[in-house]
């Protein structure tokens, strides 16, 4: 019987690989628990991380942006964007790069705060 050797790193690939089956609650709880196993075994260096930004208007127009943060954002997390204002994140969503030989990219949808 082979051995394996599970590493923290591996068990994150594991784990983001089923985020993609998993329901959105579900797949911020794993997300949250990627990025710890990460951190336990070197990867994360306590560096901000880069997050891409949907900013949905009102009118049905969007775009996108980046934003750093040291911490993984939840749901409902407000974030001010030097020029666009305030924004409030309002979901999660993975996008499939084409072709799929690269891992999926994780979009924070945003909305303009009240």
């Amino acid at each position: 019987m082979p051995e394996h050797h599970w590493t923290p790193d591996r068990i994150a690939s594991d784990l983001e690989v089923r985020l993609e089956r998993a329901g959105a609650k579900a797949a911020h709880h794993l997300q949250e628990y990627v990025r710890l196993l990460r951190s336990a075994d070197g990867a994360d260096n306590g560096d901000p991380r880069a997050y891409l930004l949907k900013l949905e208007l009102p009118d049905g127009r969007w775009d996108i942006t980046e934003v750093r943060f040291d911490h993984d954002p939840a749901v409902g997390t407000s974030v001010g964007i030097d020029g666009m204002g305030s924004w409030v994140i309002n979901g999660r969503t993975q996008v499939n790069p084409r072709p799929g030989t690269k891992p999926a990219r994780e979009i924070l949808v945003c909305q303009p705060a009240l």
